[in-house]
């Protein structure tokens, strides 16, 4: 089971989210759909970074204004 947890939060892309066990399976436990969760929600904030960067390039955007001052003096 704790196999399963480990191989589940290396597994952290949208193509190896289809190889999850279910619920059927003799070694899911809460604990391994807890880091399911985690997976998905890092997923997701990877997605979202990768928007706000888009964002952050484009000098039309008014987060690339914000970021610029942000980043003054580094």
């Amino acid at each position: 089971q704790l196999v399963a947890c480990s191989t589940a939060a290396l597994a952290n892309t949208e193509k190896s989210k289809e190889f999850r066990i279910g619920k059927e399976n003799n070694y899911w436990t809460v604990a391994y759909q807890d880091v399911c969760n985690a997976v998905d929600r890092e997923i997701r904030y990877r997605e979202a970074l990768e928007k706000i960067k888009i964002m952050t390039d484009d000098p039309n955007s008014m987060l690339y204004h914000v970021a610029k001052e942000a980043l003054k003096g580094e």
